[in-house]
């Protein structure tokens, strides 16, 4: 099993969950085990987490398409997906890699938004790049007026975490 958790060292080298859910994703590791840890310092864990909170925000606003609740394919239901539609995101943003595919299509890869593969000043870019695609393609569709009313928003929604 493996388990990736943030952690915060505090005083007394004790170290505690960073957010709600890190701590739930302990719930699974038994006391009294030994657990394999690596620890990595990680870039602004906060602004990472506020972009994580502006992709699961504009997946909560987004619809495909009128029909997306019944659309089928090869007789399967079509799901809306999250990691699908973070990777698009990111692409529509312009944070990708063109690649080959094997019918000889060029095709984009995102780029991985992991602490381990992307600088802080990278994220912050992508961040912005990513907040101006969700205003234009889904937000400003549902009310909001601009990419700044819309920052004011997570920043409450990061409030209650």
């Amino acid at each position: 099993m493996s388990v990736e958790i943030y952690m915060v060292k505090t005083e007394g080298n004790i170290w505690i969950p960073a957010s709600a859910s890190d701590r739930e994703s302990q719930t699974p590791l038994k006391i009294g085990h030994a657990y394999k840890v690596d620890v990595k310092e990680v870039r602004n864990y906060r602004f990472h987490k506020k972009g994580m909170a502006l992709l699961r925000f504009l997946f909560d606003h987004w619809e495909p398409s009128e029909d997306a609740n019944s659309a089928m394919f090869h007789g399967q239901p079509v799901a809306k997906d999250f990691d699908q539609f973070r990777k698009n995101l990111t692409c529509l943003a312009g944070f990708y890699t063109p690649v080959w595919n094997m019918r000889g299509e060029v095709r984009v890869v995102p780029e991985s938004l992991s602490f381990g593969s992307m600088s802080e000043e990278r994220f912050r870019q992508v961040f912005k790049g990513l907040l101006n695609v969700g205003w234009q393609k889904i937000l400003q569709q549902v009310g909001y007026r601009s990419p700044e009313s819309v920052e004011q928003t997570l920043q409450e929604l990061m409030h209650f975490e």
